[in-house]
């Protein structure tokens, strides 16, 4: 399902954009898109159009470039065509829709381990943009946090504070996480999408292990919440060491060992200045040189 809306938004994308061709990188929703589509079509002015749905930076951006740009129009065939796309767009969207109120309703019993740590909502999101249970368990930890990810890119040197969760995926709306203090929350959605992944795992293989009630995604949601309590906690002050009580009159003991010996080899008097220095000043002795 998710594929055919894809399809169909890329052949709205591809009509419609002989018309407004920037109207794609300002509203990215599929959904929203189509929707706008049906509302302007060939229509000349934008004011007979309502932008209440989209947020205020974007209808903006959409006004202004309507109002300074020529359109051209589509031919009646296309546009028909595009609306009929439009319409499919809309009704596989809120079939989606219905599907996911589904899943939510049978993930405690489908999937209870992973439903433990996220919740049933977040659970099904991430069942139906997976592609299934099984494609889920497959995915690394990584890609689990980028599962219904917003891109941020092109959009025409606007903010971003309109995109949902600044990119984050559906792990980031979960309940650990919006509960954290907001500096640790990408940490704790990294923390969570490797307990997720894991629980996603142990879900996919319930045949095999025989896990049905979610202990272990209780066990885990509460290794999770440990964790992230054990962050705030503030750090345990050290003590200062006092020094020892100087002895008076003993001698300081010196360390020894194998640097030390080699420091007293590099430096200790050689035979030349031993035998110089047994010859007394004067005095004749046999070993010493005679011109």
């Amino acid at each position: 399902m998710e594929k055919e809306i894809e399809s169909l938004y890329d052949f709205v994308k591809t009509m419609y954009g002989r018309r407004f061709k920037e109207l794609e990188l300002m509203v990215r929703d599929p959904l929203d898109y189509a929707r706008l589509v049906k509302k302007i079509g060939n229509k000349m002015d934008l004011s007979e159009v309502s932008l209440e749905d989209l947020p205020a930076p974007t209808a903006l951006a959409i006004s202004m470039l309507f109002s300074t740009m020529d359109m051209p129009t589509l031919e009646d065939s296309d546009l028909q065509r595009v609306l009929d796309a439009c319409d499919r767009i809309i009704e596989l969207t809120e079939t989606r829709k219905e599907v996911l109120g589904f899943l939510e309703s049978e993930t405690s019993s489908a999937a209870p381990n992973l439903s433990a740590i996220l919740g049933s909502s977040i659970t099904a999101k991430l069942i139906e943009e997976a592609g299934g249970l099984v494609s889920l368990a497959s995915m690394p930890a990584c890609n689990v946090k980028l599962l219904g990810r917003e891109e941020i890119d092109d959009l025409l040197g606007f903010s971003s504070a309109t995109v949902k969760n600044n990119g984050m995926g559906h792990v980031f709306e979960c309940e650990i996480v919006q509960s954290t203090p907001p500096p640790l929350r990408n940490r704790a959605c990294r923390l969570v999408c490797s307990k997720a992944a894991l629980a996603a795992r142990v879900d996919a293989t319930t045949t095999i292990n025989s896990t049905k009630g979610g202990e272990i995604g209780r066990a885990l949601r509460e290794e999770i919440l440990k964790t992230i309590n054990k962050w705030q906690e503030r750090p345990l002050l050290k003590s200062a060491t006092p020094l020892p009580v100087p002895r008076v009159g003993e001698s300081k003991k010196k360390r020894g060992g194998r640097r030390l010996r080699k420091t007293k080899e590099k430096y200790k008097m050689t035979n030349l200045r031993k035998l110089a220095n047994r010859i007394t000043f004067g005095v004749p002795s046999e070993n010493s040189y005679t011109l």
